[in-house]
């Protein structure tokens, strides 16, 4: 067979990435909630915009916004809705977070426990890699290889412990703590601790834990075979036009690091059931949005980001990936989040579109 296709599919994929990572992003005003359709439908409708994009903004206990524009399914024109799920790729990391710092209040587990504790099919490494290292990306594992189809791969892992095989004999790249280096895989072997101290499956604990008791009744695990009804397709930009991807990478073994789906309305929601400390105790939860160690991972709580930005600080948390990118943001200290998801990855105004929303209830 000759070479030459695979030279020209090459050459149409890295024209389909500089297409989506060269659109403009326009600049947009933005006039309050009355002329909210109108600001993201100007994000769509310009050149590389994405096909639908859905935000939500709670304030002091409430949810005061949840808006969604454009299509979750562009070849059937149906149109997206507050309520359309979407991938949220590593935002999933924070809800992870989540999880862990509940089970570490109940006693089930410690930041200072040694992985293997609850997850022996990780081998053995020349230091031991502690939950606390893991959920501050400070353990050495690595993070996916470039061009090596890992963070795109269809591969079905019936359980976490095979998905270990993609990375679990590599050595770690320094003494867990004393570095920064950030993994998705350490957020994957997570899910491990969360289940054994569970015994259950980390679907089954989040639902039962988290989105449960948050109301994120919108929320689930992007399962195979068995995705959230009206979830969203995922869509690239190729030549100026969305491209659906047919052969969506599989998150099994990878669903504490990027498997959730869910709306702005149900992120937003998690963050105002931990205001309410229906999730964590107070201490508990302030304990994770701060930074164990800025000297080695500067912004890196456990799990969330954090940054103070003209005074008001701030926890986040961006995900993206195949068709689907999005950013989700609380201001602690004045009670304020935001969320927003849409079906295209990448798109660079994800950021610029909530915040943009944000200064309108932060400064009204």
């Amino acid at each position: 067979m000759s070479a030459r296709p695979w030279i020209v599919l090459l050459a149409q994929l890295a024209l389909m990435a500089a297409c989506a990572a060269e659109q403009p992003i326009p600049e947009v005003s933005f006039d309050g909630p009355a002329g909210i359709r109108d600001y993201l439908r100007a994000y769509i409708d310009a050149p590389g915009g994405p096909p639908s994009i859905s935000i939500a903004v709670g304030v002091d206990g409430e949810i005061v916004l949840a808006e969604a524009v454009g299509l979750a399914d562009v070849a059937d024109r149906v149109p997206a809705t507050p309520a359309t799920p979407y991938r949220t790729y590593s935002i999933s990391k924070g809800i992870t977070a989540v999880a862990v710092m509940q089970l570490v209040e109940q006693g089930r587990l410690s930041l200072d426990d040694d992985i293997r504790t609850h997850l022996p099919a990780f081998p053995e490494k020349r230091w031991p890699v502690r939950l606390s290292h893991l959920l501050t990306h400070t353990s050495g594992i690595r993070h996916y290889k470039p061009n090596a189809g890992e963070i795109s791969s269809t591969v079905e892992y019936p359980t976490l412990a095979e998905s270990l095989v993609v990375f679990r004999d590599d050595p770690l790249a320094f003494e867990p703590g004393t570095d920064y280096l950030y993994t998705s895989f350490g957020f994957n072997m997570l899910t491990g601790a969360i289940e054994s101290a569970r015994g259950e499956g980390f679907g089954a604990v989040l639902a039962e834990s988290i989105f449960g008791p948050a109301g994120m009744t919108h929320s689930g695990l992007d399962v195979a075979g068995a995705r959230l009804p009206g979830t969203a397709k995922l869509y690239g930009l190729w030549m100026g036009r969305h491209r659906e991807f047919e052969e969506i990478s599989n998150l099994s073994g990878k669903y504490g690091s990027s498997g959730v789906v869910s709306t702005p309305t149900d992120l937003v929601r998690l963050f105002l059931a931990l205001e309410r400390g229906e999730l964590l105790e107070a201490d508990t939860a302030r304990r994770m949005f701060t930074e164990p160690d800025p000297e080695i991972a500067s912004s890196q709580a456990l799990g969330w980001n954090v940054v103070v930005e003209n005074s008001r600080r701030i926890v986040y948390r961006t995900g993206g990936g195949s068709g689907a990118t999005g950013i989700v943001e609380y201001f602690p200290d004045r009670g304020v989040a935001g969320a927003v998801l849409m079906n295209m990855g990448p798109y660079k105004g994800r950021t610029q579109i909530l915040e943009r929303v944000l200064e309108y209830y932060l400064d009204p």
